[in-house]
């Protein structure tokens, strides 16, 4: 009898070890996972001002196409100027600057510029946000204010 209690504890003191390594794995599993997705809310926070200024966009390209410059301030357009996480969204020489105002990143800004191409005829218009660099034979509009880290910025943004 003696032999098989032993054998009985054994077995329950292996179990236990099993439950602390358990324990570990999932402890760290969740470290790991809480720390992506906290830069996941930044980045939904940031996208709100792409999704913003798309509305803006096609106000700034009609006003363009029909005075042949762009606009000086955001009189001269009509948008929604906030959101949830934004805070204040800007036109400046045609340049979207929207300013969010959640407590971790309170006061950055994210720019969206048009930028035109160099040759007369047809006159493209495309647009570029943040740090990316315009194509080759195209130019950027306005002044690009965007001080946002590029690891919480969308990848065509970067």
């Amino acid at each position: 009898m003696k032999f098989n209690f032993f054998i009985i504890n054994r077995q329950q003191d292996f179990w236990l070890l099993e439950f602390f390594i358990s324990i570990f794995i999932i402890s760290l599993c969740s470290a790991i996972a809480i720390t992506y997705y906290q830069s996941y809310l930044i980045n939904a926070k940031v996208a709100e001002v792409i999704g913003l200024t798309t509305g803006v966009k096609v106000n700034i390209t009609e006003f363009y196409s029909y005075y042949g410059y762009f606009p000086a301030n955001s009189n001269q357009v009509d948008f929604k100027t906030s959101g949830e996480y934004t805070s204040n969204i800007t036109i400046n020489n045609g340049a979207i600057t929207g300013q969010l105002k959640q407590e971790d990143l309170k006061g950055s800004s994210l720019t969206i510029r048009p930028i035109l191409s160099n040759s007369n005829l047809p006159k493209v218009m495309q647009w570029t946000c943040g740090y990316a660099q315009p194509p080759t034979n195209f130019t950027a509009q306005g002044e690009n204010k965007t001080d946002i880290s590029p690891k919480y910025l969308p990848s065509v943004c970067r």
